[in-house]
């Protein structure tokens, strides 16, 4: 992380060193620190590494980032991303959706299988 960015709490700076970096550390760093559930939300849809991504979508509130999150699942380029947001949503309208139009078998019997277990657990 730039010297700068490595001090800063500044959470807009942060969010532009997770998306922007060229560092992988920094970028990692910094979405460590970064908690401005809106600028979470920028870099869970548009980093370029697919762990940050990731990373900053587990830091969401699972509460007020449902459609977020089905967002991701249904368009993040890397799998690993849209496989661990399936397990971050709760809202079953979205998992059907997600279940029956998702682009790539893993994600649609990921989605299936999440509402199954949330129907099982009476949520």
């Amino acid at each position: 992380m730039p010297r700068r960015a490595a001090s800063t709490t500044d959470q807009r700076e942060l969010a532009r060193v997770a998306k922007e970096a060229s560092s992988w550390r920094a970028r990692r760093a910094a979405v460590a620190r970064l908690t401005d559930q809106a600028l979470l939300a920028d870099v869970a849809k548009h980093a370029g590494g697919w762990s940050i991504r990731k990373t900053a979508a587990a830091k969401l509130d699972p509460r007020q980032y449902q459609a977020l999150f089905a967002e991701v699942a249904q368009n993040d380029g890397h799998l690993i991303v849209r496989l661990a947001v399936v397990e971050m949503l709760t809202d079953q309208a979205l998992l059907a959706d997600i279940a029956k139009y998702a682009k790539d078998l893993a994600v649609r019997a990921a989605a299936a299988k999440r509402l199954t277990d949330l129907h099982g657990r009476g949520e």
